[in-house]
C-alpha cells in the first residue's frame, strides 16, 4: 500500500487520469520525463489522457500535449525495441500533433526535432526538449533490457 501526501494509506490504485493529469500539473521536471516512461511502458492507459487533459489548466494542458506527443514519437522511433521488451504493447493514439503543427510527413526523428522547437516557444524555455525526451525513453530501455538480461 502507499501513502499520499498526507500520510493516509491508500488502498485503490490511482485512477489513470487522476495520474497522468498529476504528472502533468507538478513543478518537478522529473515528473514531466515520467510521463514518457510510463506511457510507453503501459500504453494502455492512454485512453486516459484526454480525461486527464480535461482535469488540467491551460498551461497544464499544453504541458500534456507536448510531452504525449513526444511519447507517441518515440515510441514509434523505438517500436522494435518496445515490442520486443513489453507484452502489452499497443500503439499510443495521437491525439495532439496536428494541434501543435508539426510536420506529420516528416521523418520521425525530424518531427521530434520540430516538436523540441515547438516545447521551446510554448514553454519559453530554451532546453534541449527532443534530447530530453530521448533520455526519458533511453533509460526506460535500459531499464527492460538489464530486466530481460536478468530473466534468463
Amino acid at each position: 500500500m502507499a501513502g499520499d501526501a498526507d500520510g493516509t494509506i491508500l488502498t485503490e490504485p490511482m485512477p489513470a487520469d487522476v495520474l497522468i493529469a498529476g504528472l502533468a500539473q507538478s513543478d518537478d521536471a522529473r515528473l514531466h520525463m515520467a510521463l514518457i516512461a510510463i506511457l510507453l511502458y503501459q500504453p494502455e492507459i492512454a485512453t486516459a489522457v484526454p480525461e486527464a487533459s480535461a482535469l488540467l489548466s491551460q498551461s497544464d494542458q499544453t504541458r500534456l500535449r507536448l510531452f504525449y506527443t513526444a511519447t507517441v514519437l518515440l515510441q514509434r522511433i523505438h517500436v522494435e525495441e518496445l515490442r520486443h521488451y513489453l507484452t502489452n504493447w499497443e500503439p499510443l493514439p495521437d491525439y495532439f500533433s496536428a494541434s501543435l503543427n508539426l510536420d506529420l510527413t516528416a521523418p520521425l526523428q525530424k518531427q521530434l526535432q520540430q516538436l523540441g522547437c515547438r516545447h521551446q516557444e510554448l514553454s519559453g524555455i530554451t532546453a534541449n526538449w527532443s534530447g530530453s525526451y530521448q533520455y526519458a525513453a533511453n533509460r526506460l530501455l535500459t531499464r527492460l533490457a538489464r530486466e530481460m538480461a536478468w530473466a534468463v
